[in-house]
């Protein structure tokens, strides 16, 4: 069947595995939140690109005279909206974007670290099967290794004491037999935790390496360090802006809704006014220059970060590669034993057919060839879990 897991994994034009925003191995709950988390900074940072607007104010107000039935009840709308601000307005507008932007790339980083600690948990769940064949070939062995120090004890070719070490390993190998499937029960019970969709029917992605270009220009650890800084950036803008001249446009609408001669200017009643224009605010407060140089040292601290980063994800880079070839070695180590196990399996079938072997020692070295053939499997899902782990950055 098509991997549901594919789904959550996009193809570069290369060719290679990326994460996508799919979150196809989620669950459904989990893959809610990371949506509602979107929605929810897409809606703030919207709210916050707009507070330089005021409000239109609607003021209603009835008065009554303590000696008279009379009453005066009118209606006011007022505006008073700043219109220049010395840049204010801009770097308020982009000051939100960058915002947006910073916060939405956190929301993808978490989203790619579940998504990977699913992945990772059903590499694991293979792996930890892989485990569990080569310990089962390895407890055959031990049973071997026991029936035939039982034949050569019996015919007194050995001591009992050969017996009594073989039957102690053979218990050790099959108690952490038996470690190793409580640990599987443990992986699927997590997954389950994680995802919706049975470990069995998800098959495994096969990840490539990636190129240090690509991964530093894809890097998403970055790209938010870097929409940091320009946030703090057009932030330092705005408060720079707080303390030079606004122009507001003002406008108020009145309605007098009473229509007698108590009233306290009685040649408004039943009439309306309204009034128009504007003015300059100029601020003079003793703490701007504090503020401004706070705010600036802020947007020079978050650009040294973001230098910071760059150089961190490039040396995580080089440490996983560096853990890649420690794998790979292993990978090859493993594969030279295998080929040396399987021409002493041929070699083995051989003089038992000539009956210089017995059919113990035919089957203990068949056993010793499929742990070989195990571990090959397990550093294979290592070497997947080592890629996976730059995939998640990107």
């Amino acid at each position: 069947m098509q991997s549901k897991i594919l789904s959550s994994l996009g193809f570069l034009a290369i060719g290679t595995l990326i994460f996508a925003s799919d979150d196809a191995i989620l669950s459904q709950d989990r893959a809610s939140i990371y949506e509602l988390n979107e929605k929810k900074v897409i809606e703030d940072t919207s709210k916050i690109s707009k507070d330089w607007i005021n409000p239109i104010t609607y003021t209603y107000t009835r008065m009554d005279y303590k000696d008279s039935k009379n009453e005066d009840r009118t209606s006011a709308v007022s505006i008073n909206q700043p219109i220049f601000k010395s840049g204010g307005i801009y770097k308020a507008i982009k000051y939100a974007s960058s915002l947006k932007s910073a916060n939405l790339t956190d929301v993808e980083i978490a989203r790619k670290s579940a998504i990977k600690e699913a992945t990772i948990t059903l590499f694991e769940i293979h792996k930890m099967d892989s485990q569990i064949k080569k310990q089962e070939f390895l407890v055959k062995n031990g049973e071997l290794d026991v029936q035939r120090k039982k034949e050569q004890v019996l015919s007194g070719v050995l001591d009992a004491s050969y017996l009594d070490n073989a039957l102690l390993e053979l218990n050790t190998k099959k108690l952490a037999l038996a470690d190793l499937k409580y640990n599987k029960v443990a992986l699927i019970l997590k997954f389950e935790t994680l995802s919706d969709t049975s470990y069995m029917e998800l098959e495994l992605p096969k990840l490539e390496l990636l190129a240090e270009e690509q991964f530093m220009q894809d890097n998403k650890m970055i790209a938010k360090q870097e929409y940091t800084a320009n946030k703090d950036y057009h932030y330092s803008g705005m408060i720079i802006a707080k303390y030079l001249p606004t122009i507001n446009a003002l406008y108020t609408y009145t309605k007098y809704h009473t229509n007698h001669q108590s009233m306290t200017n009685p040649l408004l009643a039943g009439t309306d006014t309204q009034r128009y224009g504007m003015n300059v605010v100029i601020p003079l407060d003793i703490k701007a220059f504090n503020d401004t140089q706070s705010a600036k040292i802020e947007y020079l601290k978050s650009k040294t970060q973001a230098n910071i980063v760059k150089l961190e994800e490039k040396n995580f880079y080089k440490t996983k590669i560096a853990s890649i070839n420690r794998v790979k070695e292993k990978l090859l180590i493993a594969q030279e034993e295998l080929d040396t196990y399987a021409s002493l399996v041929q070699q083995m079938e051989e003089l038992s057919l000539a009956g210089l072997k017995t059919d113990l020692d035919l089957q203990t070295m068949q056993n010793s060839k499929a742990v070989k053939e195990q571990d090959i499997n397990i550093f294979e899902y290592e070497l997947q879990m080592e890629l996976l782990e730059l995939y998640a950055r990107i």
